[in-house]
């Protein structure tokens, strides 16, 4: 996946952005602010009526990634996930909860 310099600056705060779809219909969920100014992504298909909580599902595909050894080292900073992200998974579905996550890695 080639990134634009937009794509850059949106991966840098949400980092599974492009990565996270939805587990019912595979459309990619969208980056948002709540209005309580909270991270999030939201589905665009109407599948989940809730947005997901950025900080859980993108912890969890962090320690997904430690479990399998793919974390070089140690306490990477989050603003060394996207990259991260970018090269070890090719998708991320969330089903019914933030916690409910299934992996597709890189190959």
């Amino acid at each position: 996946m080639v990134l634009t310099a937009s794509t850059e600056q949106l991966r840098a705060e949400y980092p599974l952005c492009g990565l996270l779809v939805c587990a019912s219909c595979d459309l990619p969920l969208s980056p948002l602010a709540s209005a309580d100014g909270e991270r999030c992504y939201q589905s665009p298909c109407g599948c989940r009526l809730r947005p997901v909580d950025a900080s859980t599902v993108e912890r969890v595909t962090y320690e997904a990634l430690a479990r399998r050894g793919l974390v070089r080292r140690q306490d990477i900073p989050r603003s060394g996930w996207a990259t991260l992200f970018v090269r070890a998974v090719a998708a991320v579905r969330v089903g019914a909860v933030p916690d409910e996550l299934m992996f597709a890695w890189q190959t």
